[in-house]
């Protein structure tokens, strides 16, 4: 085993949890429970192809959350510091064969592409659909139940037979187990709460031992009554919850969001500070837009824009720092332009001028 928790296990590499926990700990900030199920889910799929006869089927999961809470980002930082193939696709393209857009097919054929190396083997690899959600519909308009239809054939790990063109121009028909390849769906599932908290009244207090008494976790039912086919709802073996960014998580990440204007304007020669009252301003913004870390990041850029945009001119101009404020942030207050120290020119042993 090498320092990142990864074997090499004749020509696969198993992928132990705490290296894909180690993977998600570098971009989310707690969701300490999603990210030790998300361990273990892609650690069993990266890890099946080296158990010799003993297999088990994938075990694709549902990755629900508000928007704005990581789930795509978590997607990136595995293919990222885990080095695997990950295909990253948006839900709401996916159409049924017939229909202008994209299709199964042709999400199966990137996704090989990137698992399928010089030599022609293919490794495992991880499709994410995000906006899933948006495939729900509760009055079977043919185009999202059909793009739902579409998925099974993915889910059960069947051989799709694929027209691919190669480096020749020449078109073959390629096999795909898509056995090889572990489903994530992404969304925020907006209203699956009301859905959750409706069946939980409802049956307060009825029936001895339920299982689900007092768990606010949504159950396949839920996602069933959102939209989702009970087909495509049956395939995905788990369910991983991520909750709101709230509290502490926010001020952590909003300084995190700041880093990078901090960073553009040292190029500049030019120290960017943010005082605490504007990193509670920040977070208060983002919490009112319900967009998490995405809304974070708006509430930086709309603070410090103006002043970067002429950060070339402040440079020049003498300015050594600026301190962004609570006014800054709110609205309707510049921020604090500070001077650098004025350098000094020795012309003889008792006089200086100052440039």
């Amino acid at each position: 085993m090498n320092l990142n928790g990864q074997v090499q296990t004749g020509t696969h590499r198993l992928i132990g949890p705490r290296a894909v926990h180690r993977a998600l700990d570098q971009v989310l900030v707690g969701q300490d429970e999603a990210k030790r199920q998300l361990s273990v889910v892609i650690s069993r799929h990266f890890a099946a192809p080296a158990t010799g006869a003993l297999t088990w089927p994938a075990q694709h999961c549902l990755l629900h959350g508000p928007s704005g809470c990581g789930k795509t980002t978590a997607m990136r930082a595995i293919a990222r510091h885990l080095h695997v193939p990950v295909l990253i696709e948006d839900a709401t393209r996916l159409v049924s064969t017939g229909y202008q857009g994209r299709h199964v097919s042709e999400m199966v054929e990137s996704l090989y592409l990137q698992c399928r190396d010089e030599r022609g083997i293919v490794s495992r690899g991880i499709l994410f659909l995000d906006e899933i959600d948006k495939l729900a519909t509760n009055e079977g308009h043919i185009s999202t139940t059909g793009a739902q239809q579409e998925l099974l054939t993915l889910l059960d790990g069947q051989v799709m037979c694929l027209r691919m063109t190669g480096a020749d121009k020449e078109v073959r028909e390629v096999r795909v187990d898509t056995s090889q390849f572990l489903v994530i769906g992404g969304g925020a599932f907006a209203g699956l709460e009301q859905i959750t908290s409706h069946r939980m009244g409802s049956h307060f207090g009825f029936g001895p031992g339920r299982a689900d008494d007092g768990d606010s976790r949504p159950t396949s039912e839920d996602f069933i009554e959102y939209g989702m086919m009970l087909e495509l709802v049956g395939r995905f073996r788990q369910v991983i919850g991520m909750e709101p960014l709230a509290g502490a998580t926010l001020v952590k990440l909003a300084w995190q969001a700041c880093r990078p204007i901090i960073h553009f304007a040292r190029l500049f020669g030019v120290e960017v500070r943010f005082t605490q009252p504007a990193i509670d301003a920040l977070v208060g913004k983002a919490a009112l837009r319900g967009l998490g870390a995405r809304g974070l990041e708006q509430a930086v850029n709309e603070a410090t824009g103006p002043t970067l945009a002429k950060i070339e001119q402040l440079s020049t101009g003498g300015i050594g720092q600026i301190v962004i404020g609570e006014g800054v942030v709110l609205g309707g207050s510049p921020p604090r332009y500070v001077r650098r120290p004025a350098r000094k020119t020795m012309v003889d042993d008792d006089l200086y001028l100052t440039e």
